[in-house]
């Protein structure tokens, strides 16, 4: 089993979505369609948790979005992800076609999840310093209407996790409570503490775990 990560577009004219069953006069084919393949990896990883979610569709003239599909604790805690550009072509996102995501980046992202050497691939999120504090950049950034924020904690600490406006004041908190050792994640819907939608722009996080303070910037698209 490995991690894999694929971006296709259901609009490709050379490597078809939906597959093909014949060879062309160029040697290309016969391929599997996406939807196969993709079920493929994600049985031969055994993964069992599956998310379906859309991402911001933050260039609205390129005629297309993007679906994604992340399929999760498999086996060595691999995943398995597609990001479906929807009406995308064959054109690398990002750097032609579709530019709602930065392919390179979306790729490189995914992979420094794991690392690889000659034992096999591991899940790097697993191999944290144990007595390191880490705070990851939110994810998707920008967003809209949600995102996520990733942390590990060295030791049981009191967690204090809250969003700030460009003026420094609270506009929600998050979390404020005492947690374990380990791997944590809390999302931020864009709402504020009375549960009202807040405005597009740039907000802050901040999180205080103990004796630990890290901040970060993130956008909020509307």
């Amino acid at each position: 089993p490995i991690p894999v990560f694929e971006i296709h577009g259901t609009d490709d004219d050379v490597t078809w979505w939906e597959g093909a069953d014949e060879i062309f006069n160029d040697g290309w084919g016969p391929w599997e369609s996406v939807d196969t393949t993709f079920n493929f990896w994600t049985q031969l990883n055994g993964c069992t948790e599956f998310l379906i979610d859309t991402l911001p569709d933050i260039d609205m003239s390129d005629g297309s979005y993007v679906v994604s599909h992340k399929n999760t604790n498999g086996l060595n805690n691999n995943e398995v992800w597609l990001y479906e550009v929807v009406n995308g072509g064959h054109d690398w996102p990002g750097a032609y076609g579709n530019m709602d995501i930065n392919s390179s980046e979306e790729i490189w992202n995914f992979f420094e999840n794991f690392i690889i050497n000659n034992l096999g691939i591991t899940n790097n999120n697993h191999s944290q310093d144990p007595n390191t504090f880490l705070l990851k950049q939110n994810y998707p950034n920008p967003f809209n209407p949600e995102t996520t924020l990733h942390y590990y904690l060295p030791e049981q600490s009191f967690v204090n996790i809250s969003i700030y406006d460009m003026f420094g004041r609270e506009i929600k908190n998050l979390i404020k409570k005492t947690q374990e050792m380990g791997q944590w994640s809390i999302k931020w819907n864009a709402t504020n503490n009375d549960g009202k939608f807040v405005s597009g722009g740039v907000y802050f996080y901040k999180i205080q775990a103990g004796a630990y303070l890290k901040t970060g910037k993130m956008t909020l698209l509307k």
